[in-house]
C-alpha cells in the first residue's frame, strides 16, 4: 500500500522542528506542515470526500499548495493538477474532463484576481460542487467574498490523521500535458509511479546537494512533484518557494538561505546569468552544489558561463509527464556532455526505433521509446490515445533522437514537428541551433506551415538579444552560409518574444496558428 503522504508523515516524526518551507519571509517546520495537512484531510473527510474522488488543485508555489496536495492524498483522493496559468475556458474544460468534484485555487499574485475567473469557470461544471481559496498565508482568512479558505476547512479539525494506503495502480495525480502541440490531455499517474521515481531519483546525487532547494519551477508539473516536493520532503530537506520567478529575488534567496540545489528550464538560468552583475559569486559558490535543467534545449555556452562564474555546471536531462519525470540525465557522477540530455538513469530503459519498431544503430535517428516504472497508467478517458503510445510495456514518446556509443541521448525534435517539404524532412531543432549560434540571437523557433506548393513551408523565427538590433536580411545571409539549400527557411522573421507554456516551452501550436491565420 502506497501514498506519497507517507513521506511527510515520516519526516514530521523524524525531524519535526526542521524547516520544511520558506515562503515570503516565513518559515514552516515539518511539524507545522504535517499538522495543517492532517487538519485539512480531516476537513475533507467531514465535507464528504473519500478514496477515489477527484479534487482539483490550481496554485502557484505556496504553502497552501503543499498542505492541500498532501491532504488530498491522505484521504486517498486523486489530485487533479491544474496550471495556474490557465484561462477560464481551459479551467472549465479540464475540470469537466476530469469530473473534478472540488477546486482549491490560489487567489492571485500582485493584486490579480485569478481565483475569480477560475471559480467562475468552475461554477459551469456540474460535478464541481465545492470551492476553496488558497491565500498566501495557509492559515489566513478568505480573500474572495463568499468562498471559504483553506483555514476554514482546517478550523476545529484534529491535527492527527491516519493516511490511507492505496493500491499500487490507484491514480494519485492527474496532471495535464503541456499542450505545446494542441489541447492538453489528462495523464493518470499512479501511486507506484510516484514512489518508484522518487526512489530512482534518490541516489542520483548526494543528499547534501539537495539540502536547501530553490523551488522556482512549478510544483503543479510532474517534474516539480518528484524533484522539488516528494523527494526532498522524504529526506527532510528545506524548500525555498518562489511563487513567480524573478531573477533578482532568486539571487537574494540563494544567498540568504544558502541554497544548494536549483532546477529549472534553461531560460531560468540564462535570466539568472543576465542579472548577476551585483551577485556575490563567492557566497553562491560556498553553498550551491547542483543545478539541473530540462524541458527545452540547453545552450552549452550558458552552462559554461554559469560554471565559470558560480562553480556549478548546468546538468541537462530529459523526461515527460507520461514518464513521471526524468528519463535521462547528466548525473553528477557521469562525464558532463551538455549537448546531450544524458544517459538513462538506473532503472529506466531507452531505445531508438524506426517507424516499424525496429531498433536503429548507434547515432542513427528514430523515435525515442522508454520503459520504466514511471510510465503512466494512461491518458484519462482516452483509451485509443493510450494504445497509440503504450505498446508492449514501452512508451512511444513522439520525440526523435539518437544514442551514441556511450549511451548518451541526443534530442532532434518532436516527430509531429518534423517539417515535410517536398520529399525532404526538415529538422526544426537543427536550424534553431544554428540560428542560436549567431551572437545577437537570444532564442529561435522553426515551424512548418501548410503550403499548396511544397507541402509545408519552413518558417524561421528569432528573438534578438535584448538591446540589440538584428534584421531579417542579416539573418538570411547568416543562414545562407550555414545551412544546406534543402534546409533553408522559406520565411525568416524577427520577433519581440515567443509565447510559452507554463513549463517554459515554446508554444509552437500558437505560432503555427498565428501563421496559418495570417499567412506566411
Amino acid at each position: 500500500m502506497l501514498n506519497p503522504s507517507f513521506y511527510l508523515d515520516a519526516a514530521a516524526r523524524r525531524c519535526p522542528e526542521a524547516t520544511a518551507l520558506v515562503h515570503n519571509g516565513k518559515r514552516y517546520s515539518y511539524r507545522q506542515v504535517h499538522e495543517m495537512a492532517n487538519r485539512a484531510a480531516n476537513g475533507l473527510k467531514e465535507a464528504g470526500f473519500t478514496v477515489g474522488d477527484r479534487l482539483a488543485l490550481c496554485s502557484v508555489n505556496r504553502p497552501g499548495f503543499i498542505v492541500t496536495y498532501y491532504a488530498m492524498l491522505k484521504i486517498g483522493a486523486t489530485v487533479v493538477m491544474l496550471s495556474p496559468g490557465l484561462k477560464g475556458r481551459d479551467i472549465e474544460y479540464q475540470l469537466k474532463d476530469a469530473d473534478a468534484q472540488a477546486l482549491f485555487c490560489f487567489d492571485g499574485i500582485g493584486g490579480t484576481a485569478f481565483a475569480e475567473e477560475a471559480f467562475s469557470a468552475a461554477e459551469k461544471v456540474e460535478t464541481c460542487a465545492r470551492l476553496w481559496v488558497l491565500p498566501e498565508n495557509p492559515a489566513g482568512p478568505t480573500t474572495i467574498a463568499g468562498i471559504p479558505s483553506l483555514a476554514d476547512l482546517m478550523e476545529g479539525q484534529s491535527a492527527s490523521f491516519q493516511t490511507v494506503g492505496c493500491d499500487d495502480d490507484a491514480t494519485a495525480i492527474i496532471p495535464y500535458t503541456s499542450g505545446t502541440t494542441g489541447r492538453a490531455k489528462g495523464v493518470e499517474i499512479t501511486h507506484a509511479n510516484i514512489s518508484s521515481m522518487v526512489m530512482l531519483n534518490l541516489p542520483l546525487a548526494d543528499w547534501d546537494a539537495g539540502r536547501v532547494r530553490l523551488v522556482a519551477n512549478p510544483l503543479f508539473h510532474v517534474m516539480g512533484q518528484i524533484a522539488a516536493l516528494n523527494l526532498p520532503i522524504m529526506c527532510g530537506q528545506t524548500l525555498v518557494l518562489m511563487e513567480r520567478f524573478e531573477p533578482n529575488a532568486a539571487w537574494r534567496l540563494i544567498v540568504e538561505e544558502g541554497v544548494t540545489y536549483i532546477a529549472g528550464v534553461p531560460v531560468l538560468f540564462k535570466s539568472l546569468l543576465d542579472n548577476a552583475a551585483d551577485v556575490d559569486a563567492n557566497a553562491v559558490r560556498r553553498t550551491l552544489q547542483l543545478c539541473g535543467t530540462g524541458a527545452a534545449p540547453l545552450r552549452a555556452e550558458w552552462s559554461d558561463a554559469f560554471e565559470e562564474r558560480f562553480g556549478t555546471p548546468l546538468l541537462p536531462g530529459y523526461g515527460a509527464t507520461e514518464t513521471t519525470s526524468v528519463v535521462t540525465w547528466n548525473c553528477p557522477f557521469d562525464a558532463l556532455n551538455p549537448v546531450s540530455v544524458g544517459k538513462a538513469i538506473p532503472g529506466v530503459e531507452v531505445k531508438i526505433v524506426a517507424p516499424d519498431g525496429t531498433p536503429v544503430g548507434v547515432r542513427k535517428r528514430g523515435e525515442i521509446l522508454v520503459r520504466s516504472p514511471g510510465v503512466m497508467k494512461g491518458y484519462l478517458g482516452r483509451p485509443e490515445a493510450t494504445d497509440d503510445v503504450l505498446k508492449d510495456g514501452w512508451y512511444w514518446t513522439g520525440d526523435i533522437g539518437s544514442l551514441d556509443q556511450d549511451g548518451y541521448l541526443y534530442i532532434a525534435g518532436r516527430k509531429d514537428e518534423m517539417i515535410l517539404r517536398r520529399d525532404a524532412n526538415v529538422s526544426p531543432k537543427e536550424i534553431e541551433e544554428i540560428m542560436c549560434e549567431h551572437p545577437l540571437v537570444a532564442d529561435a523557433a522553426v515551424i512548418g506551415v501548410p503550403s499548396k506548393l511544397v507541402g509545408q513551408d519552413v518558417v524561421a523565427l528569432f528573438v534578438p538579444v535584448a538591446g540589440q538590433t538584428l534584421d531579417e536580411e542579416t539573418m538570411r545571409r547568416w543562414l545562407a552560409k550555414e545551412l544546406p539549400d534543402d534546409q533553408f527557411p522559406d520565411v525568416i522573421r524577427a520577433r519581440v518574444s515567443f509565447p510559452v507554456t507554463d513549463t517554459g516551452k515554446i508554444a509552437r501550436h500558437l505560432l503555427k496558428s498565428e501563421f496559418s491565420q495570417a499567412g506566411s
